[in-house]
């Protein structure tokens, strides 16, 4: 895929950065009031909801669930990593898609093996919300929102026949200790000579693995060739052991412990192949995995059961170089993507010399879709933006863009609140669109770890 990503969103750091903007630089000649365009297509067609909360009715859901379909993917993003109405509709929207349409798998922009530590939460297994997310290790995740959300889908699965129960999956990458420890727990368990091997194959990279507490590993980028082509042969040797191997261990340990460990295992492979790129190639990279890893989610963990995702606007978009390019290629119309907008309002964010606390964005420039939106005169609404690839009618036509659009990510710049302005064609990128006039900020957990 062409790289036409305006700034890096890979981070090797615990926060997924995903400032999204211009090269950081004010858009410029975009501050001054535009004329309103025509809205009476939007004003047809747009459908306002009643609220956010989740819990309680869905009938102000019936029309966005027949623009589901019979979609077996839904991506479900975010405008910005911190707001509140955002992550409770999203909330929602998967109660929804799980009850009313059988979804059955949940995947988050997360690390993939500490996620299964989730997983098992949600199935009755022991835990605290607030430490399991924390061991996801981004802060942006571990909010009140989303321990509220892992609550309910635990009550849930203990009432829901087995067919029906709710699983839950991280599809991210960028941390491989814990990748490198499942797979060598799974081998002592079933064969300790394998394990050794393993152990043994692992043990350059370990030198780079992530630290969540004490000090850090030593950067990657830092290390020789040589030592980064000794590390890259072990880490594959223990996958293609596994692949090798597979009739003996899966008789050994079942089918689906033996693909946890293997997925694991590739798992190692794709971070260390990240730690190893340059950063101008790290977001194709990263989504490129995302998506495959998706793929394992759809295909050898659940197959043929119906997913939900959870991640950040641009990564469930069609805009190059992300996952939902990917997706949709694999998918085709299967795949629906929703995105969110935002008139106002506070979000939380990592603020230059500050630190993560709320933000506050001003009302969204009036040549911007977002400012077109607000005109609208809703609170909140969602509109179906397919129709209009087979043909816009005249006064909608501002619609396909390119016109600019708001993304913000990890972290923002009060002082240069129209840099997280892009010019985008929307309803190229995206299927569905819910926006929300005043956000307010999601609330952060106090982190506690495992380790």
């Amino acid at each position: 895929m062409p790289t036409l990503v305006r700034s890096s969103i890979l981070s090797r750091t615990l926060l997924p950065v995903l400032a999204l903007a211009l090269a950081g630089c004010e858009v410029a000649g975009t501050t001054e009031p535009s004329e309103t365009e025509d809205l009476t297509w939007l004003q047809q067609n747009a459908v306002p909801f009643t609220t956010t909360n989740p819990g309680g009715s869905y009938d102000d859901l019936a029309r966005f669930g027949q623009m589901v379909g019979d979609a077996r993917i839904v991506g479900l993003g975010e405008a910005t990593h911190g707001t509140k109405e955002f992550f409770t509709m999203k909330h929602r929207l998967v109660e929804y898609l799980v009850k009313e349409k059988g979804f059955t798998v949940f995947g988050i922009e997360a690390t993939h093996t500490e996620a299964h530590r989730v997983n098992a939460y949600i199935n009755g297994g022991p835990g605290d919300p607030v430490v399991l997310l924390t061991n996801l290790y981004f802060w942006t995740w571990n909010t009140r929102e989303v321990a509220d959300m892992l609550v309910w889908m635990r009550e849930y699965n203990q009432t829901a026949p087995a067919d029906k129960k709710l699983s839950f999956y991280g599809f991210d990458l960028q941390y491989s200790r814990v990748a490198m420890d499942t797979v060598i727990a799974y081998l002592r368990g079933i064969n300790q000579p394998a394990a050794d091997s393993a152990d043994a194959h692992y043990l350059c990279y370990r030198n780079y693995q992530d630290r969540i507490l004490g000090p850090p590993g030593l950067p990657y980028t830092t290390a020789t060739p040589s030592v980064r082509q000794q590390c890259h042969a072990g880490v594959v040797a223990v996958h293609t052991m596994l692949e090798r191997r597979a009739g003996e261990f899966t008789a050994q340990s079942g089918r689906r412990d033996y693909e946890i460990a293997l997925r694991a295992a590739r798992v190692v492979i794709q971070n260390e192949d990240l730690k190893g790129s340059l950063p101008q190639q790290g977001t194709q990279l990263r989504d490129a995995y995302m998506a495959e890893n998706i793929a394992w989610m759809a295909e050898v963990a659940e197959p043929g059961e119906k997913v939900v995702l959870w991640a950040h606007n641009a990564h469930v978009s069609r805009w190059e170089p992300f996952m939902g390019v990917d997706l949709t290629e694999r998918y085709g119309d299967a795949y629906v993507v929703v995105g969110f907008s935002f008139h106002r309002g506070k979000f939380l964010a990592v603020q230059p010399g500050i630190g993560l606390l709320p933000a506050t964005a001003p009302p969204a420039l009036a040549a911007s879709y977002e400012g077109q939106f607000h005109l609208l005169g809703h609170e909140r609404f969602y509109v179906d933006l397919r129709p209009l690839r087979d043909g816009a009618p005249e006064g909608a036509l501002w619609l396909l863009g390119p016109r600019l659009y708001r993304l913000i990510g990890a972290g923002y710049r009060a002082n240069q609140p129209n840099s997280v302005y892009a010019p985008h064609p929307l309803v190229d990128e995206y299927d569905i669109m819910i926006h929300v006039e005043e956000t307010t900020n999601t609330v952060r957990n106090v982190p506690r770890y495992f380790d």
